[in-house]
C-alpha cells in the first residue's frame, strides 16, 4: 500500500518526482567536484504497471522492483530503482540482481526506503550481500548510509528512511505551483504519512 501511494502522489505531482530523484543524486553524489545529474527525461513506473503490463512476463522473469525510473532516451535503461522495506526479509533478487539491471552507461542505482529504525539492519545486510557479489565497494562520504559498488561501473545503494522521505517530500511542496496545487500535495503527502 505504500508503494503504490508514494508512486500516486509521485505520478500526481510531478515537481514532487523530479525534486525527489534530483535529491538523491545530490545526497549519493554530495562530495564530488562534477556530481552527476540524472537524466532529464525519467519515466517512471511501478510494480503494477509492470505486472499489469503487456511485457509482463518477459519482466517478472527479471525483477520487480517497487518503482523505477526509466531514461526516456532510450526507453530502456533503468537509472534509479525504489524498494520499500519494512521489517520483510530481502529477495532473492536484492540488492544484487538489481544492481545488475541497472543502467551501465550513466550514473545510477537502487535506493531502499526502510523505517528509521531499521536502517543500519538493511545497510549492513546489503553491504554483506555485495561485497560477496561485486568484491570493490566504496563508502558514501559524509556517513550518509549507503554506499557504492562496481558492476562494469559504480552504482550506488542507498538507504533512506520513510521518515526522511515523508520529511523532503513536506518541505518541497511550496515549489508545487499555484497555492490550489500546493495545498493538494500538502494533503498528498500527508496521507503518506498516515499509513
Amino acid at each position: 500500500i505504500m508503494t503504490l501511494a508514494l508512486f500516486l502522489v509521485l505520478q500526481k505531482h510531478t515537481c514532487l518526482q523530479r525534486d525527489l530523484v534530483d535529491w538523491i543524486f545530490k545526497e549519493v553524489y554530495q562530495r564530488e567536484v562534477y556530481p552527476p545529474t540524472p537524466p532529464g527525461n525519467l519515466r517512471m513506473v511501478s510494480q503494477a504497471q509492470v505486472a499489469c503490463g503487456p511485457e509482463s512476463k518477459r519482466e517478472s522473469q527479471r525483477f520487480q522492483p517497487d518503482v523505477h525510473f526509466l531514461d526516456e532516451t532510450d526507453g530502456k535503461s533503468i537509472v534509479l530503482m525504489f524498494e520499500n522495506k519494512f521489517g520483510a526479509p530481502l529477495t532473492e533478487n536484492q540488492p544484487v540482481k538489481y544492481i545488475r539491471e541497472l543502467a551501465r552507461n550513466q550514473p545510477s542505482g537502487l535506493v531502499l526506503v526502510v523505517p528509521r529504525s531499521q536502517v543500519q539492519h538493511y545497510a549492513q545486510r546489503c553491504r554483506t550481500l555485495c561485497a560477496v557479489e561485486f568484491g570493490d565497494l566504496k563508502d558514501m562520504p559524509n556517513e550518509t548510509n549507503g554506499f557504492f559498488c562496481r558492476d562494469g561501473c559504480w552504482k550506488f545503494v542507498y538507504f533512506l528512511s520513510w521518515e526522511d522521505l515523508i520529511e523532503h517530500l513536506c518541505g518541497q511542496i511550496p515549489q508545487c505551483g499555484d497555492l490550489t496545487e500546493s495545498d493538494v500535495a500538502k494533503y498528498d503527502v500527508a496521507q503518506l504519512e498516515g499509513i
